[in-house]
């Protein structure tokens, strides 16, 4: 049976690893300054570590200091090495001291294609977060082949079945990335307004919008480019065929789409939050005068406060689409694939296992554990035939968890550059300067050449 491991590391620990990491990158060729034009890194010449066979462990950018997910990460990687008798994992760092991300970008591209890459490469999610590897899409890798669909090595000891976040997961053609822990990525609301529902369309969005009477606020704390982020940044997985180099951007739906990010505007919650007549946001949507707030559920009680504070029942519908899908995304913490290139992917495979059964992951990580057997050890925990408190579940708080999180059908993967074009054509349609058709087909224009540069 696996066992739920202790707290978050002491910071002399922490710093320790730190220092051991440094000493490991410097031994495998990370870390050295990158040039004008970069050249693939020199391949390893002893294949093995101790008698055990090497793995290369690819990210860009690690500080297991400040950031918990690296933290996390590179304790995974110590506790494997220390515990496996036929594989070591390497971490190499792409992004080396003096060098920019792209620069770190083309090594390992460059690396991938001459086939002296890593074996496994570790993704970023979040343009807001430091983040290991913050920045780092896996689109591109999807759609040129280059990362492995992880279920042809799926074995007795970690399948589909044993996954909390299946259903998210293989939404790309097939499963390419797994992560130890995952956090939901939605929107709340009273579920007196919205119902039992998973997702809500664009028009849904505007027609309640233009419903409201003065004294209610649709959105909590709500401005065009964030409210665009989210959405448009969903779409863009869709619009984008990465496996044809094509796009779709200059259509109805995406016009929509910009206009309704137009007209969110800003917002009068400050006006609650004065000293004199402070109300959170809970209590404003548990009266009904704020009709929706963004939600990232990241541990088993985080629904249970939220209708505990709010007095009502909640409905995580998430942002609004354009077909009116689930409208939640999973985001994994600190996601990471398997390289077509590796000469080892049955070790890799290993590794993934261990990371995704290694138990201190469920502590102090922002996140759920993605296997199904410390999830569950997790969640009950927390379950009390009468709980008094939010700390406390019923069995019907942890099933409602257990359907948010199955109802979840896409992971919460931007592309960066795609989602910087359409915030920077969409800026100018916030401004007044031009209409949202126009910006559509500029859109369109800019990113058909991206695609081809990234697939061609």
């Amino acid at each position: 049976m696996l066992t739920i491991g202790g707290l978050m590391m002491k910071k002399s620990a922490a710093l320790l690893l730190f220092f051991v990491l440094l000493f490991l990158l410097a031994a495998c060729g990370g870390g050295t300054a990158l040039s004008e034009t970069p050249e693939p890194l020199a391949a390893t010449e002893a294949p093995y570590v101790g008698g055990k066979t090497e793995l290369k462990l690819g990210v860009l950018g690690i500080d297991v200091v400040i950031d918990s997910h690296a933290r996390i990460l590179s304790d995974q990687v110590r506790t494997f090495n220390a515990e496996s008798s036929e594989y070591y994992v390497t971490i190499v760092d792409y992004l080396s001291t003096g060098g920019s991300f792209e620069q770190g970008r083309q090594l390992l591209n460059a690396d991938l294609i001459s086939g002296s890459g890593p074996d496994i490469i570790a993704f970023g999610t979040d343009t807001d977060s430091i983040n290991i590897s913050r920045n780092l899409s896996p689109f591109p890798y999807i759609s040129r082949g280059w990362l492995l669909d992880l279920t042809a090595l799926m074995d007795d000891e970690l399948g589909m079945d044993d996954l909390v976040a299946k259903n998210a997961l293989d939404c790309y053609g097939g499963v390419f990335l797994l992560s130890s822990s995952f956090r939901v990525d939605s929107a709340r609301g009273l579920r007196e307004r919205f119902g039992d529902v998973d997702g809500w369309t664009i028009r849904e969005f505007l027609d309640m919008s233009a419903s409201l009477d003065e004294s209610q606020t649709m959105c909590y704390y709500m401005e065009p480019t964030y409210f665009l982020k989210n959405v448009a940044g969903r779409y863009a997985r869709t619009a984008i065929d990465w496996e044809n180099g094509t796009c779709d951007f200059d259509n109805e739906d995406f016009i929509g789409l910009l206009n309704a990010a137009a007209k969110v505007g800003t917002n009068d919650s400050s006006e609650f939050e004065t000293r004199e007549r402070f109300e959170s946001a809970w209590e404003r949507i548990g009266r009904g005068q704020l009709i929706m707030s963004s939600s990232t559920i990241f541990e088993p009680t985080y629904i249970r406060f939220d209708e505990v504070m709010s007095k009502a029942e909640m409905t995580y519908m998430g942002w609004p689409t354009v077909d009116g899908s689930c409208g939640s995304s999973i985001e994994l913490n600190v996601p990471v694939g398997i390289s077509t290139t590796s000469e080892h992917p049955e070790g890799c495979w290993e590794f993934i296992k261990h990371m995704l059964s290694y138990s201190s992951s469920t502590a102090n990580d922002y996140g759920l554990p993605m296997h199904h057997i410390l999830y569950n050890e997790l969640v009950e925990q927390y379950i009390m035939p009468e709980p008094a408190t939010w700390e406390e579940l019923s069995q019907e708080d942890a099933d409602k968890l257990l359907h948010v999180i199955e109802s979840v059908d896409n992971l919460s993967f931007y592309d960066f550059e795609a989602l910087k074009i359409i915030q920077e054509e969409a800026s100018r349609v916030f401004s007044g300067e031009r209409s949202a058709e126009d910006a559509a087909k500029t859109i369109q224009q800019r990113m058909q050449l991206y695609v081809a540069e990234q697939t061609g």
